[in-house]
């Protein structure tokens, strides 16, 4: 099933499951807000790239996402996840190219799986809902071009709506 009236991007998503979930509240979490201290959680992440060496076209992505403690803020839950993709790159695209493209759009379409999974995780426990934070997986010494960016620039910029803050989404 294709969705009509798009360009078939490079990459398709094929699969995509959690091989590993665990979200652990801290029961004691709560009694440590004696203080005032906000819940916060900082992340680290690790990607695992393959590619199926009877057809150099798919590759399998794994991502794990971990919570970590950060600095004078309560970690309510204990996290990690691990999810697995499956990716498929057009024969059209450049075969020098295909893992870069890989490593960054891979994760990224999982990591947002996993925001959006853990979200709806959390939304019902004891502590305020984990939304994780909007990240990047383009590598930081990859320079993009000035012009490129108002190539492709829509011109306007939306306005925005009113709600929470980032702040408060990431808690």
């Amino acid at each position: 099933m294709e969705v009509q009236d798009t360009k078939k991007p490079p990459i398709e998503l094929l699969n995509h499951f959690f091989s590993e979930i665990s979200v652990l509240a801290d029961p004691l979490a709560a009694s440590k807000e004696e203080n005032e201290a906000e819940f916060g959680y900082d992340y680290s992440l690790n990607t695992e790239i393959g590619q199926n060496p009877e057809d150099d076209s798919l590759y399998i992505v794994i991502l794990t996402i971990k919570s970590k403690e950060l600095d004078n803020y309560i970690k309510g839950y204990d996290i990690k996840l691990s999810i697995v993709g499956y990716f498929k790159v057009s024969q059209s695209y450049p075969q020098d190219k295909r893992s870069a493209m890989v490593s960054v759009l891979g994760p990224s379409l999982l990591y947002g799986a996993a925001r959006e999974f853990l979200y709806s995780l959390t939304l019902r426990g004891p502590y305020p809902p984990i939304y994780l934070p909007t990240t990047s997986f383009i590598p930081e010494n990859t320079k993009i071009k000035k012009e490129v960016l108002e190539e492709k620039s829509p011109g306007k910029t939306p306005s925005k709506k009113k709600g929470k803050s980032s702040k408060e989404n990431t808690h």
